[in-house]
């Protein structure tokens, strides 16, 4: 809904200039949501794909070499303009910069899709964000153009600004300790479900149908990442690593090769050592602290 509120009583035309624009806030019912519709006649699969076609592959149908190629240019283009206005000391890491490529840009983006969004400064919306709210309550306002701005209160404050999506509760299919339905905003299952990006959300749709596979979004991320930052091509040379008289394979896991220590203590005993394997691994996911917690064993 617009105001008009012109103080001229003249009737000169009116100009752009003398006309306020108030936006109306009223409760959230829906009635003004945009409708986006989606023709069937253009949906669907228009090329062929290999049967054989990798999640990265599938993936790089939606983020195209193209995207990648002008992320790189751009990127390129902003850091010499930073280096050609800017004196750098000697310490300075730009100092270090060398031009990036398309294959450190995917790896990039590999590992923003693995970490998933995070949490930022928020945002103030409307006076909706200053209600204060106990936790499972939700409130919202919505304009004539059918946006939304919602705050849920669920451990912490979320705010949230819609297009698609009302404030209705639906039930999660979850219960909480004391068998209670647990109910979530219908935008937060949403999100949830899709959060990995609409990139990696289509891939997996086309990887599945291509594959006959009913992959979750959480497992074909692991795989698309994977391939992303070339991890499956280090995980096949270790595995493939033919393995020596002096060392053994872990029947646990194919990735590790433990080779017996012959260092000894006073006692004449075997010195037990952690599993670079497990250390390494540990400290990339949750940090050195807790990396030291791995086991030791007499094989390193």
């Amino acid at each position: 809904m617009e105001s008009i509120n012109d103080e001229k009583s003249d009737s000169s035309p009116v100009s752009s200039s003398n006309i306020t624009r108030i936006e109306i806030w009223n409760d959230v019912t829906g009635i003004n949501r945009k409708q986006f519709l989606f023709i069937n006649t253009y949906s669907g699969l228009k090329i062929d794909i290999p049967a054989d076609s990798s999640a990265l592959d599938i993936f790089k149908l939606f983020f195209t070499s193209e995207i990648i190629d002008l992320i790189v240019i751009e990127t390129n283009r902003n850091a010499e303009q930073f280096l050609s206005k800017n004196r750098l000391t000697k310490s300075s890491r730009f100092a270090k910069w060398i031009p990036t490529n398309e294959n450190e840009i995917q790896k990039v983006f590999g590992l923003i899709i693995w970490m998933g969004p995070v949490l930022g400064k928020s945002v103030r919306l409307l006076g909706v964000t200053d209600v204060k709210l106990k936790r499972g309550e939700i409130v919202g306002k919505e304009n004539a153009e059918g946006i939304v701005v919602a705050k849920w209160k669920d451990k912490r404050d979320v705010t949230m600004l819609l297009i698609r999506h009302g404030i209705d509760m639906i039930y999660t299919g979850k219960k909480n300790r004391n068998k209670e339905n647990i109910v979530k905003p219908e935008i937060i299952i949403s999100y949830n479900n899709g959060k990995a990006g609409t990139a990696v959300v289509n891939a997996l749709i086309v990887y599945n149908r291509t594959h006959e596979r009913k992959l979750k979004i959480t497992q074909f991320r692991k795989i698309l990442v994977d391939q992303m930052l070339e991890l499956e091509k280090q995980n096949e040379s270790i595995v493939n690593e033919p393995p020596t008289s002096g060392n053994k394979r872990s029947k646990g896991n194919t990735k590790h090769y433990f080779q017996e220590t012959t260092e000894k203590c006073s006692r004449n005993r075997k010195l037990r050592k952690r599993c670079v394997h497990c250390y390494q691994s540990i400290k990339d996911v949750e940090g050195t602290v807790k990396a030291r917690e791995a086991k030791k064993v007499s094989t390193f």
